[in-house]
């Protein structure tokens, strides 16, 4: 039995040896050699930013930290619009040689012209007046507190000073009469002693159901269907 596994290990030892070869043995004169692969495209250098663009790109809490602190107050200094204006926050010139022109005078002769205002009309003064109560049976009126009477004389003032001084002609129980004592002219002041919100009406009053009392008052029908025939 030992014999025979030591036969087949031989026996399988010997079988690379019989199929192994050499690179002698291969025929190579029909191949050409493979070209090489095109190299990659060299990366484009970026120019290497400036000293201002380097200090721009600074974050500003960095700035007094490895860097020129003065170069970089300078290079944004630079940025600010203030370096193109022709004046300062005040409104004043930056250039300290600069000299602004000279205001010009407007000529003496172009001076503008006023026109007086209209005068009042009497009517508009006298519509004016507020008054309060008419006691016709005196003739008189009140405004405010102070008592008028028919034949009293007393001043009006206007809202640009001037005095108009008034009589009152007449009281009754629809307008007040005044005279203008410097021109002669007269107007009435019509009363509505009314609260506000009413009006006097034209016509009688009559209660909701009420049938008017005037013989020639039309009377009111409501025409319907026959009755039914009790036939």
């Amino acid at each position: 039995m030992f014999k025979s596994l030591v036969v087949v290990s031989l026996s399988f030892s010997a079988v690379p040896a019989a199929f192994s070869q050499s690179a002698e043995g291969f025929d190579t004169t029909g191949l050409a050699p493979a070209s090489p692969a095109p190299a990659a495209p060299a990366a484009e250098k970026k120019a290497a930013p400036s000293a201002n663009e380097a200090v721009l790109n600074l974050p500003s809490r960095y700035a007094g930290s490895g860097s020129d602190l003065a170069a970089y107050i300078s290079t944004y200094s630079g940025k600010f619009s203030i370096k193109s204006r022709a004046t300062d926050a005040f409104g004043r010139y930056q250039d300290p040689e600069f000299k602004a022109p000279e205001p010009k005078l407007a000529s003496s002769s172009t001076r503008p012209t006023f026109k007086a205002a209209p005068p009042t009309p009497f009517i508009d003064v006298v519509s004016a007046i507020e008054i309060n109560t008419v006691d016709l049976a005196k003739q008189r009126f009140l405004v405010g507190t102070r008592e008028f009477r028919k034949g009293s004389v007393f001043p009006l003032q206007l809202p640009n000073g001037k005095n108009l001084k008034v009589q009152v002609l007449a009281v009754s129980s629809t307008a007040i009469v005044f005279r203008n004592l410097e021109t002669g002219e007269t107007a009435n002041r019509k009363l509505e002693m009314l609260p506000a919100g009413m009006s006097k009406g034209g016509e009688p009053l009559t209660a909701p159901g009420m049938q008017s009392t005037n013989p020639n008052a039309p009377l009111l029908v409501q025409p319907g269907p026959p009755p039914l025939s009790s036939n």
